[in-house]
């Protein structure tokens, strides 16, 4: 039975699974106009013209407060774009929102009726949800569909449900699971037999196991999420996903390998000690120890973007002062400034280039991928000797975008840096930084 509600009687959802729960109504219609301000414009737009049609009434819940008798479970969105017609809430002070503030101000309010068509109920159960997933979910319901973010929310509140991803994290630890600060990435990362056997995971009944190994590299992935060096965009594809992972299991297993032979040494020294009685107890002590110091060094892995036993070297002191830099931060602790700081720093290795160059070279300004690519044109294009890594460089550079993704670092508000990428890209360009600063150019013939 469908039942007219006074729309000022109805809270938007704090809670709605279109976006993660919120304090307070104005949080959440905030939320819901940031998902799409021009859906929102059309929206009210359709508002304007129709009114609230009985096809698209609301699904509320009997709600005790203060200030509300109900709560709306359904029709969130449409709700939000009422309460912002008639003026319930005040836009935060931003140019995003200038359209859509203009588009509410010249609207004509007049002729919409402020009573909603509404179906309600006593109180929230899962025959009520049921009806809310199919209409959000199904392909054949009209409104605007979850994302796969929105069906984990909707899963998890109403069916203590959680995804494969989430069960792989918190098999690792409780406290790993909760440190996650974006699944989605995760789940790209996990979304494959294949990438899960890769990291060594295994399944069966239903049920994951996870080796200590495993545990190691699951921890290196969400530790990078965390930090904003791995996210969807620097990952966007399976051979993205694929090549990551290879990475980060070659490092982490180099790391235990030349951790090993001390290990195995002071294991032998301890052999030829007549035997203690000790403990059980004080055994596990001195094992949990090992293991401890054992992930310790994992974690530190490749610390700094330039590795502190590289020979790089610069005459100019600026340039100097920048690899002592880029080989003392932390590119764990300290992404963005590693990567922004790389930026400069091979575009002071270009202007040094063109300083002493003998053969028409010139720097330009604003042109950071042009100009290093003219500078690998005719510093090796040529060779016959040096073409493989000529061809190589230039292609690594292109399919991972290399330069477009150093030049978002610094002007694109949602560009976060790869640690990996960071490290593949200064291993690529290593040998052409190091033939510039040592001046091994300088009379090269073609």
């Amino acid at each position: 039975m469908i039942n007219y509600l006074d729309y000022s009687t109805i809270q938007v959802n704090p809670e709605n699974f279109r976006h993660n729960p919120v304090l307070t109504e104005d949080d959440a219609m905030i939320y819901l106009i940031n998902d799409t301000i021009s859906d929102t414009i059309d929206l009210c737009r359709k508002m304007i013209k129709f009114g609230f049609r009985e096809q698209e009434v609301l699904t509320v819940v009997k709600f005790d407060d203060q200030e509300y008798s109900y709560k709306a479970l359904d029709g969130n969105r449409r709700l939000t774009c009422l309460k912002l017609l008639f003026n319930d809430i005040k836009l935060p002070i931003h140019p995003k929102y200038k359209k859509l503030a203009d588009f509410i101000e010249e609207s004509d309010t007049s002729k919409i009726n402020k009573m909603v068509p509404c179906i309600v109920h006593e109180k929230e159960n899962t025959e009520v949800y049921e009806y809310i997933r199919d209409k959000h979910v199904s392909s054949e319901g009209t409104e605007k569909k979850w994302d796969s973010k929105q069906q984990r929310r909707f899963d998890k509140k109403v069916f203590n449900k959680i995804t494969l991803t989430e069960s792989i994290v918190r098999g690792v630890s409780d406290e790993l699971y909760e440190s996650l600060k974006n699944v989605t990435t995760m789940d790209r990362m996990l979304n494959s037999i294949e990438k899960r056997q890769k990291l060594g995971i295994k399944e069966s009944d239903n049920r994951v196991v996870l080796p200590e190994q495993t545990k190691i590299y699951i921890s290196q992935i969400v530790n990078d999420i965390n930090n904003g060096g791995l996210t969807s965009r620097t990952v966007n594809s399976r051979p993205d996903t694929l090549r990551y992972i290879g990475r980060i299991i070659s490092e982490l297993n180099e790391s235990e390998e030349s951790s090993n032979p001390k290990n195995e040494s002071n294991d032998s020294s301890k052999a030829k000690k007549p035997k203690s009685k000790k403990t059980s107890n004080s055994t596990d002590s001195r094992e949990e120890k090992k293991t401890t110091k054992k992930k310790a060094k994992v974690s530190n892995l490749r610390s700094s973007l330039i590795p502190k036993s590289s020979d790089l070297a610069s005459d100019n002191n600026k340039i100097e002062l920048v690899i002592n830099e880029l080989k003392g931060l932390s590119i764990h602790t300290y992404t963005f400034a590693v990567a922004i700081l790389f930026r400069t720093f091979i575009e002071l290795c270009l202007i040094y280039y063109s300083s002493y160059n003998k053969f028409g070279y010139n720097y330009e300004e604003q042109k950071l991928q042009a100009t290093l690519m003219s500078a690998l044109n005719i510093t090796y294009g040529k060779n016959t000797v040096d073409r493989n890594y000529h061809t190589n460089i230039k292609t690594f550079l292109n399919e991972k975008r290399c330069i477009h993704l150093l030049n978002g670092y610094v002007h694109d508000l949602d560009c976060h840096p790869d640690r990996v990428l960071l490290i593949d890209m200064f291993n690529n360009l290593e040998r052409f930084i190091s033939d510039i600063l040592l001046k091994r150019l300088e009379n090269k013939l073609f």
